[in-house]
């Protein structure tokens, strides 16, 4: 029977090239600080006319420039960033096609491009992706802390019904001193929950308590901020990750994870908040209607009007939406949904180009991630920033860009390693015949 030889030692001067690239500590914290300066982003007044988070932004890139020039470069022609040009290529082209065009939310949608190359040029290894996914952690940390201090008193409340609850929610916002919205906070900490609960169940070690620590201080803040999208979107992503580590082994850190889950919701979370978790597009009894039902009844019935090229950007904020009644407290309304607010923009063209972005998104995640129990925790963030999409109309947030960028590095990760084996068994063959 014939012997396979391990493969020659590496060269000392590659090994020593080797440990450079896996170097970077600085590069981890920029990836980590930019994670947890995420909700500071409507917060933190801004320096020169530019968000805390858009300065962040631009270090990454003064690093990316200057360490990672030629990974920059081969982040940019990946497949994904292909159909994320394609996206932003047709979406111009349409805009341009109505009247009154506007691009600021179209350059918003590039800026979350572009920093989604970043992210995947900074992502060499998986420290790095690490680094990234534990700065979201601690994002959500500080943020459900903010919150359960806001809302210590929400045990006493006697709201009731959608309206009132809304209404006390709106209070508790205002006096909290974010300027983000519920939402926005609320899947801060979707995603944090996600990221922790894998990584307390897949932990060796004593830090597996911390992170299941941070797992339900995560899940009871957010259903702290009544946000029914967010406590939907925890329960998907929670059920991901109890699918996804589904073995023998791990059935009992996963049962005691969900029995601390469900106890944390069931005792811990005041029952007004409860309250406003109901949906109807009806009207109510004081004639009532809440925002949301009347965006989606009215985006839905006028669908056949705008189905084939939009309305455009500049047209929908401008026009069509104070036409059609989308307003409220005197301000215009998106679609709170970012497949409808596409359609609504650029129609069947942009929406076909953003589901195929989704798609080859997707596809690359699972290809670089079989078999690899530890990209868990990266396709829980990357389904949590999907369905805050489905909640959002917000197309550029920097949430995109480090699912995106994390996307194509693990992909660019799983290349090398892929490339790696596949010399050491060939030089193992060449000198076992030898």
């Amino acid at each position: 029977m014939t012997t396979i030889a391990a493969a020659p030692p590496m060269p000392r001067r590659r090994v020593v090239r080797a440990r450079r690239r896996e170097g970077g500590t600085f590069r981890r914290l920029a990836l980590a600080a930019s994670v947890i300066a995420l909700p500071l982003q409507d917060h933190v007044p801004p320096i020169a006319g530019f968000s805390i988070v858009y300065l962040a932004f631009a270090l990454l890139a003064l690093i990316a420039v200057f360490t990672q020039p030629r990974a920059l470069m081969r982040a940019a022609s990946n497949r994904v960033f292909i159909a994320a040009y394609a996206l932003l290529l047709v979406t111009l082209l349409v805009e341009a096609l109505h009247t009154g065009p506007t691009f600021i939310w179209w350059g918003r949608m590039a800026q979350m491009v572009a920093g989604g190359v970043i992210i995947a040029a900074l992502c060499r290894t998986e420290r790095d992706i690490d680094a990234v996914l534990t700065g979201l952690i601690i994002a959500g940390l500080w943020v459900a802390f903010i919150i359960a201090r806001s809302t210590a008193g929400l045990g006493a409340a006697s709201a009731v019904g959608f309206h009132e609850v809304s209404m006390l929610r709106g209070a508790l916002l205002g006096e909290m001193g974010l300027r983000a919205n519920w939402n926005t906070l609320a899947f801060i900490c979707v995603g944090a929950a996600g990221v922790a609960a894998t990584r307390a169940v897949l932990a060796r070690n004593s830090m597996r308590f911390v992170y299941a620590g941070a797992a339900l201080a995560t899940v009871f803040a957010t259903f702290l901020t009544f946000s029914r999208s967010g406590a939907a979107s925890l329960m998907v992503v929670l059920g991901y990750v109890f699918y996804a580590l589904m073995n023998r082994e791990m059935f009992l850190r996963l049962a005691l994870v969900v029995i601390a889950t469900i106890l944390v919701v069931a005792l811990a979370v005041p029952s007004v908040v409860f309250e406003r978790f109901t949906f109807s597009l009806d009207y109510d009894a004081t004639g009532r209607r809440e925002s949301r039902a009347m965006v989606y009844s009215t985006v839905i019935r006028e669908i056949p009007d705008y189905i084939a090229l939009g309305v455009g950007e500049g047209n929908f904020w401008n026009v069509w939406a104070i036409e059609h009644g989308l307003e409220a407290q005197g301000e215009t309304i998106g679609a709170h949904n970012c497949p409808l607010q596409i359609l609504l923009y650029w129609g069947m063209p942009g929406l076909l180009c953003w589901l195929a972005l989704l798609f080859v998104a997707w596809r690359t995640l699972r290809n670089s991630s079989r078999h690899n129990l530890h990209r868990v925790a990266l396709k829980a963030f990357c389904l949590s920033v999907f369905m805050s999409s489905l909640a959002s109309h917000d197309l550029s947030d920097k949430e995109f860009s480090m699912a995106l960028g994390m996307i194509v590095g693990a992909f660019a990760l799983h290349r090398r390693a892929m490339v790696a084996r596949h010399h050491r068994r060939v030089m193992a063959m060449r000198k076992a015949a030898a």
